[in-house]
């Protein structure tokens, strides 16, 4: 008797829906990253219109994108771009080569 419920079908479904969540989230990250392409073309063709059309557009109803600007004041929208800018942003602050930000860095003893 051929059984829809049996381990290996179990097996072979759980696969198949892992990949095409991997897929579908490749596919997502690769869509964002190329319409933060497009609008930080926009900005710097100083086109603000279609900046703000392009914004609008994007725009979803409570879910928020977080983008950071680097040095260059550039758009960073991928996760490696991020966790890297962070990092650069924590050495300059706890690493100051000046005497800019030495007021900044505290003493921590721990218990």
């Amino acid at each position: 008797m051929n059984r829809i419920n049996t381990p290996d079908t179990r097996r072979i479904y759980l696969q198949a829906k892992r990949k095409v969540k991997q897929i579908c989230r490749e596919k997502k990250r690769i869509y964002w990253e190329t319409q933060l392409q497009i609008i930080e073309n926009h900005i710097i063709n100083k086109d603000i219109r279609n900046f703000y059309q392009e914004i609008k557009k994007n725009k979803t109803l409570g879910q928020r994108t977080n983008f950071y600007r680097s040095k260059g004041e550039t758009l960073i929208g991928d996760i490696h771009g991020k966790l890297n800018r962070w990092v650069k942003y924590f050495r300059e602050l706890l690493n100051p080569e000046s005497g800019a930000n030495e007021g900044l860095v505290m003493d921590f003893k721990l218990c």
